[in-house]
């Protein structure tokens, strides 16, 4: 059971129920405890994540590997299945949670081992880090680390407040669509559309 308690649908704020209503899983009710506006830009970051140009296995792999470093049991029920739905192997998934990077493909393994390092030790080596802009690009570096980041931030959230596990994974079907134009974010006043 939640150490805090968790936003109650019912009796929700017009906001928050827009906001909850987006991704409605009991870590958005945890949120929605600290403020609406932490909320958003937390969702709104997640779904630009969702919809980077880093591929899907290797994001949902990368989020496991944070899963599995942290002891985040939250980040692994949500993300084993999207893993699966995104074309990620059963060994590939096996092997990320392990931490058997041996099994894994070079750009998977670059990417991986720089996770590792960012989250024990809170700085890559140099090595692991050009490794991983050798795959992955400047950009794709730079986009994993903020991946990372988000997951580490969700995995020490979720977990100090142990929020409850949610009996169904989450529908990802509005993360699956790319992002408004800004003539719609104008229109809704900038508010996120999809979730994280």
């Amino acid at each position: 059971m939640a150490r805090i308690t968790l936003r109650d649908p019912v009796t929700m704020t017009p906001r928050e129920r827009e906001l909850y209503d987006l991704f409605p899983i009991n870590l958005v009710r945890a949120m929605l405890v600290a403020d609406p506006d932490i909320t958003e830009a937390f969702l709104r970051q997640g779904n630009a994540l969702q919809n980077s140009a880093l591929s899907p296995v290797l994001r949902e792999l990368t989020i496991l590997r944070v899963a599995a470093l942290t002891g985040c049991d939250y980040e692994r029920h949500h993300h084993s299945p999207r893993a699966k739905q995104v074309g990620a192997s059963d060994k590939e998934i096996s092997a990320v949670t392990a931490g058997d990077l041996s099994a894994l493909d070079p750009t998977q393994a670059a990417l991986l081992r720089y996770a590792e390092e960012c989250v024990t030790k809170g700085k890559a080596d140099v090595e692991t880090f050009e490794a991983a802009r050798t795959a992955l690009g400047d950009s794709g570096v730079a986009t994993a680390t903020m991946l990372i980041g988000h997951y580490v931030l969700n995995a020490i959230f979720a977990e100090n407040l142990e929020v409850d596990i949610d009996q169904q994974p989450p529908d990802w079907s509005q993360a699956d669509k790319k992002s408004r134009s800004p003539a719609d974010e104008a229109a809704s006043g900038g508010r996120v559309s999809h979730s994280s």
